[in-house]
């Protein structure tokens, strides 16, 4: 985790809005200094085009000086790699060094071995571990059922895995009317599926589960007009899962760095 940090802050330094300021002048950064990089950062990231419609309302779109003074002077707990402000915090730095999001990052410098994980570990009873992993089959498996079934719009089937009125359950519910405003079909002549893989445990405590998967999916859809739109992704997502009201473990939200492009790039 830490050697995927001290990438990140090279590239930051290097980064040349950054070396052209009064920052590529001074070798230890005070208060001041990170005041000066988080409004280089925010005004920046406000005219950046990835950080768009949804995006932007989904990670926001400015850092505050004090994150980024904990993130320089190494003040990230082991937890951080399991908070989702955190990976949205992440996304945000590397859109500003020029890539599309953190998950982007990872894969563009893997051969370097990086990852946000590298030493959590979790004793998590087998038995429930593969419950939770099912929580997530299931639900990818509703969100491709909901996809297929465009025009119509059923989101009942996915109140089994999603908590109702959650930042993912509303996530699904505005791409989904999206698509359909958009009048995209599946293309029934083309295959379109999607694979999990790589699921695995990042935490559990009394009040909060962190799952990992790696994802592909490949939709091919239909407009009305005839026009064809492919959406083709693979990358790193976390779910975020709390226990519900009568004891059950559901999904709360979820962090899938592509999730709009569903609908804003196809």
């Amino acid at each position: 985790m830490y050697k995927t940090f001290a990438k990140i802050k090279t590239e930051l330094k290097e980064n040349e809005l950054v070396k052209n300021s009064l920052l590529g002048y001074s070798d230890v950064w005070k208060t001041s200094h990170y005041n000066t990089l988080s409004n280089i950062i925010n005004e920046s990231l406000m005219k950046n085009p990835i950080l768009k419609g949804e995006k932007k309302f989904q990670i926001g779109n400015t850092i505050s000086a004090i994150t980024l003074k904990r993130f320089f002077e190494d003040q990230i707990s082991d937890s951080a790699s399991t908070d989702l402000r955190f990976i949205k915090t992440l996304d945000k730095i590397c859109i500003f060094i020029g890539y599309e999001n953190f998950n982007d990052f990872i894969q563009k410098n893997k051969n370097e071995g990086l990852t946000l994980s590298e030493d959590i570990k979790e004793d998590i009873n087998t038995e429930d571990q593969n419950s939770y992993i099912e929580l997530i089959r299931g639900c990818a498996e509703c969100e491709f059922k909901l996809i297929s079934g465009l025009p119509k719009i059923n989101m009942h089937e996915t109140e089994k895995f999603v908590i109702i009125d959650s930042p993912y359950y509303n996530r699904i519910s505005n791409y989904m009317r999206k698509l359909e405003n958009q009048k995209y079909l599946l293309n029934l002549n083309r295959n379109s599926n999607y694979e999990i893989f790589n699921i695995e445990m990042k935490s559990q405590d009394e009040q909060s589960i962190v799952i990992s998967t790696s994802e592909f999916w490949n939709l091919n859809f239909i407009d009305e007009e005839g026009n064809t739109h492919h959406y083709h992704t693979m990358n790193a997502q976390n779910y975020f899962l709390r226990k519900t009201e009568n004891g059950n473990w559901k999904i709360w939200d979820n962090y899938n760095p592509n999730v709009w492009d569903l609908t804003d790039k196809i």
